[in-house]
């Protein structure tokens, strides 16, 4: 599993810091530790039923959206839009999550919600389908395909 993963963003966003305005251009996203156990079970929980709704019952189709080689942000999300699981419930818990020190803009300004409403919809749902990848499900899928 990652470290932490440099995504950047394509709306930049302004924020204070040392009383001067700067612009992030980038965020940084590290892993979750027992400390994010609640959102990580939710969206961890989330993934999985939607996975399960999304798959038409074709072995391939399964193996496919468990292959963590194959699987992206973007079909992470996509997926979990097209299901039936309440989406407001996965965002909310990511934002949450962002807010407890996985989320870093410019790698150095711990995320708050000002800062989390100043980003695009299109960088919040990239950077929400990279986490999803790289650290909440990267470890399940891999014992999935061992299987």
């Amino acid at each position: 599993m990652l470290e932490e993963k440099s995504i950047n963003l394509t709306t930049e966003v302004e924020y204070a810091s040392k009383g001067e305005t700067e612009k992030a251009k980038m965020v940084i996203i590290r892993p979750p530790t027992s400390r994010h156990i609640n959102e990580c079970s939710i969206l961890k929980q989330c993934f999985f039923r939607a996975a399960r709704s999304f798959s038409d019952g074709k072995e391939k189709a399964e193996k496919k959206e468990t292959n963590e080689d194959d699987l992206t942000a973007e079909d992470v999300m996509q997926m979990m839009y097209s299901s039936d699981i309440d989406i407001t419930e996965v965002i909310s818990a990511i934002r949450k999550l962002f807010k407890k020190g996985v989320l870093f803009f410019d790698g150095e300004v711990v995320a708050t919600d000002p800062l989390m409403e100043k980003l695009s919809i299109d960088d919040f749902q990239t950077i929400a389908g990279e986490y999803l990848v790289n650290f909440i499900l990267a470890s399940a899928l891999q014992k999935m395909n061992q299987n």
